[in-house]
């Protein structure tokens, strides 16, 4: 099975895949989202977003949020573990929740670090998200992994849930 660097994305494209429109769409009417913290001038989904030069780790989101508020994160995926701290903190000192697109593998480090300060895991099911590439602006196929969302929320209970969500049950309640 191939991992995430024996990808056949060029260097210069691998952190930069859109999340596609119905996938978003979905979750903001859940979540209700008031910024992208990982996204570029030509691919944010709301807008207030961060780019790479804004640098989402580096500055407090509260300076651009109120507190309570909730924001979308598809981190680049070579660096998940530096975006699980900054949602863990970000939820802890500004009460800032954030939801985390990335890819489905409890057997990282990261994802037992993540279990620790989520309040939620919700694997996605039956499917794989086809991202949007940054070169040509279309959905790619042949995603290598399936992908789960980490969320951190605002009135956490103490433990981590795990839950599912089928991509076949999202695309049939969007409409494109």
């Amino acid at each position: 099975m191939k991992g995430y660097h024996d990808s056949n994305t060029p260097q210069s494209n691998r952190d930069t895949w859109m999340t596609p429109s119905w996938l978003f769409d979905y979750l903001d009417r859940i979540y209700h989202f008031s910024a992208d913290v990982c996204a570029s001038d030509e691919n944010h989904l709301k807008d207030i977003y961060w780019t790479e030069e804004d640098s989402c780790l580096e500055s407090g989101w509260g300076f651009k949020l109120p507190s309570y508020s909730m924001v979308w994160c598809n981190p680049p995926y070579s660096k998940p573990r530096d975006f699980i701290d900054k949602a863990a903190k970000e939820i802890k000192h500004n009460h800032i929740g954030t939801v985390m697109l990335l890819p489905a593998d409890t057997s990282v480090s990261w994802f037992h670090e993540a279990t620790k300060t989520a309040s939620e895991i919700v694997f996605l099911t039956e499917g794989r998200v086809n991202f949007i590439s940054s070169v040509d602006g279309q959905a790619k196929s042949g995603n290598n992994k399936g992908s789960m969302l980490i969320v951190w929320s605002h009135n956490p209970s103490g433990q981590c849930r795990f839950s599912t969500l089928s991509i076949k049950h999202i695309k049939s309640n969007m409409q494109y």
